[in-house]
């Protein structure tokens, strides 16, 4: 376990860009020392009566809870969290940058490539938040409230519903413990990057020993992944593309690893969940040819290792140019998925392919050679071309989603700002899919040349 580290951060304000603040380590760190802790109660979330309307009817918005917990603190004159909500209004005009105030023309991109989700769940959380205040109007006129708690409470103005959805929805932490989504009072400084600049991460709990007995358990951690130099800002994995990272308010990454998610067009109408289930039944598989049990409990625990739930939700390609444009993990899972449908048909023969493949980068020649020496069955060429093939046709649809939006864009002639900063993260992603288009169609042919199709 690691270390804890008391009182070893501070804000560090970028004069030239207010909302740029970031968190920096006062002293040297090193991977798995404990930097911060949230207790339970140093977190803004739904609680009290909210709380139990949101545990009691599961169709109400969980993001519109913390919308509703956030707009009914901000109304109390005695609230905890006073503090914390002015320094929320304070940056608020770094969430203004996100795609919930973009003019049409970046609308309109937004549309072509990720969709407008982001701003489906802004309406979804606002209609939550305001169904969940009509069923508890105490909850803006209890305690304190600027108005005077005999005479009701004052409508929701606009202006306060559109800053608490901003908030939440930009900045909101969803907690895996309870479901529901909470605020982590500073975590709003801490940069975002990707597996090469992250220096941290956010995990649920502490780690164990590595806080004095007198901490209270559970919370929230922000725990060091690698050695961390005083004065280093302190930077988070955000799993985000640019383009993510610019809908939700946040600057985009120089040369961020992570590129954009691309469609899968077999991985549709639930072959994702029917993948999940065979891998589930994988470890309780009874009958059949023994060959096919084995075969059929190795794949399926080799899909759980690899995360590949997780994997396929999302796929996403990487824009590291030194590196394949497709994560090892995606071509695995893509490849695991095709085989359990097929071991799902009938007694197949019993192989596993993947224990020559841990670690090493599919996408490159070298790891090609070093791959082939485990591949003595034509199945698994087989495989891997169909595999090859998907990621292939998913990134030039999706290329071509993104070619057509840079073509939505108006022609910036000042060449600075937001609408430069999308045009440039378009323009990346367009190219790291036309470099996935070619390389995954290489490696297409090159399975379909050994396999004998």
């Amino acid at each position: 376990s690691g270390r804890w580290r008391p009182c070893a951060l501070r804000c560090k304000e970028d004069d030239r860009c207010p909302p740029c603040a970031s968190v920096v380590a006062l002293q040297a760190a090193v991977a798995g020392d404990v930097l911060m802790h949230w207790p339970e109660e140093a977190l803004l979330a739904p609680e009290g009566p909210l709380r139990a309307r949101l545990d009691a009817n599961s169709s109400s918005s969980v993001l519109g809870g913390l919308v509703a917990a956030l707009l009914a603190e901000n109304r109390r004159t005695d609230s905890r969290w006073h503090g914390y909500l002015t320094f929320l209004h304070e940056v608020f005009d770094s969430v203004r940058e996100s795609a919930l105030f973009w003019p049409l023309p970046f609308l309109g991109a937004l549309n072509a490539t990720v969709g407008l989700d982001f701003l489906i769940s802004a309406a979804q959380a606002h209609r939550g938040a305001a169904a969940l205040l009509d069923e508890l109007p105490e909850l803006l006129a209890s305690g304190g409230t600027a108005s005077d708690p005999t005479q009701g409470a004052q409508p929701i103005f606009d202006a306060e519903m559109h800053w608490a959805v901003t908030t939440a929805l930009c900045r909101g932490i969803l907690d895996p413990k309870s479901g529901l989504w909470q605020l982590l009072p500073g975590s709003e400084l801490l940069k975002r990057g990707d597996a090469r600049t992250a220096n941290v991460h956010l995990r649920r709990g502490v780690p164990g020993g590595s806080l004095p007995a007198s901490s209270v358990e559970g919370g929230w951690s922000l725990v060091a992944t690698r050695a961390v130099g005083a004065g280093e800002a302190l930077v988070i994995d955000g799993k985000m593309g640019n383009l993510e990272l610019l809908v939700r308010g946040w600057a985009a990454l120089e040369a961020n690893g992570h590129g954009p998610v691309i469609p899968l067009a077999s991985f549709g109408n639930g072959v994702l969940e029917v993948a999940e289930v065979l891998a589930d039944a994988a470890r309780d598989t009874q009958g059949g040819s023994k060959s096919h049990d084995e075969a059929h409990l190795r794949v399926g625990a080799k899909w759980h290792q690899w995360r590949c739930k997780e994997e396929l939700r999302a796929p996403r390609i990487s824009c590291d140019l030194d590196s394949s444009a497709f994560p090892q993990a995606l071509v695995l899972c893509i490849a695991y998925s095709i085989r359990l449908l097929e071991l799902s048909a009938g007694p197949v023969e019993n192989a596993d392919w993947s224990e020559t493949s841990k670690g090493v980068d599919v996408g490159t020649d070298s790891g090609f050679r070093e791959l082939e020496s485990g591949f003595d069955d034509t199945w698994k060429d087989r495989v891997l071309h169909r595999a090859y093939g998907l990621i292939a046709q998913g990134c030039e649809s999706a290329e071509t989603w993104y070619r057509a939006a840079l073509v939505q864009l108006p022609i910036d002639h000042g060449g600075a700002g937001p609408q430069e900063a999308l045009r440039h993260s378009l323009s990346d992603a367009a190219d790291s899919l036309e470099r996935c288009v070619r390389r995954a169609r290489r490696q297409a042919e090159r399975r379909k040349w050994s396999a004998g199709l």
